[in-house]
């Protein structure tokens, strides 16, 4: 039996070589975990992700590190969905904002019905 060809990785950046083995099924074309892609460290050119960032100025006079904004994001295109929120508040819009606009369907938290 022949050895397997070298390849060398598929990720963008990386030269190393890719272990493969004479098993059967799909070839391995990146050489660890970490260079495979993955959707939650990628975001795809038109998904629309959820940001909770400092805004530059407070509405009120809080000092900025204590107020926090949600903000929409797709590519260079922002839409600010609220300012001036404490932090558990602003976690928890982003959270729903991000379920919304998850495709995948979440299970109903314990003790909830299902919609």
């Amino acid at each position: 039996m022949s050895s397997p060809a070298a390849v060398t990785c598929a990720a963008p950046d990386c030269e190393q070589p890719v272990h493969r083995t004479n098993r059967t099924g799909r070839p391995a074309i990146y050489c660890t975990p970490a260079c495979r892609p993955s959707r939650n460290r990628t975001p795809r050119q038109n998904q629309i992700t959820v940001e909770v960032e400092h805004p530059e100025a407070s509405p009120d006079g809080r000092p900025t590190e204590r107020v926090w904004a949600v903000r929409l994001k797709r590519g260079d295109q922002i839409v600010e969905i609220a300012d001036g929120l404490g932090w558990p508040s602003a976690t928890a819009l982003a959270r729903a904002l991000d379920n919304l606009l998850d495709a995948r369907p979440r299970p109903a938290a314990p003790g909830r019905p299902t919609p």
